[in-house]
């Protein structure tokens, strides 16, 4: 089992590059470790998780929560990943209010236009040596 928070993401998605981008240029205390959906990691996590859905078109924040691994997808992986980035960014979890209902669906319809918005992704940027050890294959 992994440990600390991980988020997974589209490696071929401009919009999820985009958030991994933001989230590694806040994540000051180096909280967060990423994988690509396409990769190992999020494969192993994945099968262990029946209870996703088949198509996902989202961040994904795995969490251990006293030893347990918890997923979060669509608007409330973002909006419970924001809750590891230092002040002020960490307000952002209080959007969390905003019933399922209404963010979801706005998540849902930023996914199947993302490649409209940002496009898509042949290639990832390298990463830098400090977040070298926080990429996971």
């Amino acid at each position: 089992m992994e440990s600390g928070p991980v988020l997974l993401f589209d490696g071929h998605c401009g919009l999820c590059d985009a958030a991994v981008q933001w989230f590694l240029n806040r994540d000051t205390r180096g909280v967060f470790r990423m994988a690509p959906l396409q990769g190992e990691t999020a494969g192993r996590i994945l099968a262990r998780h029946p209870e996703l859905p088949e198509k996902l078109d989202s961040l994904i924040l795995v969490e251990y929560v006293d030893g347990v691994e918890v997923v979060s997808w669509e608007s409330r992986s973002v909006t419970r990943a924001a809750g590891y980035l230092p002040y002020p960014w960490a307000g952002l979890r209080w959007f969390a209010v905003v019933p399922r209902g209404v963010s979801d669906p706005m998540y849902r319809w930023m996914a199947r236009n993302r490649a409209a918005f940002m496009g898509r992704k042949e290639t990832c940027r390298l990463p830098s040596s400090d977040e070298l050890g926080r990429i996971l294959p």
